[in-house]
């Protein structure tokens, strides 16, 4: 099967390609610091990638995409696209959460803890959730420090990933004295590939028939609602 997958959901986009041929399973990928222009280089991003597999857009099986949460406008761009692949080519598409893609980093044996995925929300709020054995373990939420370092259970390690990261580790580090915090080397970075690698973990996802209607999980109103007071 080859599977497109496309990540939107903070300011690094990401995209990746696992492909049948040449080689079975192979995964190409790239990845660009886009800020707020996702849309003008995303298609640039996945020609590369179709061009350096020698793959078209027909022969792509399944599209994914995060499903949030994550950035508003990215989330969307996300969406789009790959609806509009699957609505032109009569091919599925599957969106997956941000956060359990992102808690795939934490080290899959010898790590008796937890995982803590966080996004940047803005206004000194985090999106985030916490996960045990590769189990969510929260909702997702929109919180300060102090409530997710309320959910961490004492004494256990706690593996943090997500772009947020490294802002809110000084913070953890004060209200968690007594839990070990790991920072994940490669906390800020696009997840393509792992959504690539939860469909691995998960393959009968594929299953589900995502409907056209879905929509971007969002944890706030946007920017713009808040100020017009929707």
């Amino acid at each position: 099967m080859n599977v497109l997958a496309i990540d939107c959901a903070t300011e690094l986009l990401s995209a990746a390609l696992r492909t049948d041929a040449p080689r079975k399973g192979a995964v190409y990928s790239m990845q660009a610091d886009a800020g707020t222009v996702h849309s003008e280089i995303l298609f640039t991003v996945v020609d590369a990638l179709l061009t350096a597999a020698n793959v078209t857009t027909q022969e792509i099986d399944l599209f994914l995409c995060q499903r949030g949460p994550g950035s508003w406008t990215g989330l969307r761009i996300g969406f789009s696209v790959v609806k509009g692949f699957a609505l032109a080519l009569n091919k599925p598409f599957l969106s997956i959460p941000t956060l359990d893609c992102a808690a795939l980093a934490a080290p899959q044996s010898g790590f008796d803890g937890v995982a803590l995925p966080v996004l940047d929300a803005k206004q000194r709020r985090y999106f985030c959730a916490l996960f045990e054995n590769g189990q969510r373990m929260s909702e997702y939420l929109d919180a300060t420090p102090e409530t997710i370092a309320a959910l961490v259970p004492p004494g256990k390690d706690v593996w943090l990933t997500g772009n947020a990261a490294a802002m809110i580790l000084p913070r953890l580090q004060e209200l968690l004295a007594h839990n070990a915090i790991i920072l994940d080397p490669h906390f800020r970075k696009g997840r393509a590939e792992d959504l690539l690698h939860y469909l691995a973990k998960n393959p009968t996802i594929v299953e589900r028939k995502e409907s056209f209607a879905s929509a971007p999980l969002y944890l706030r109103k946007s920017d713009a609602e808040i100020n017009a007071g929707a």
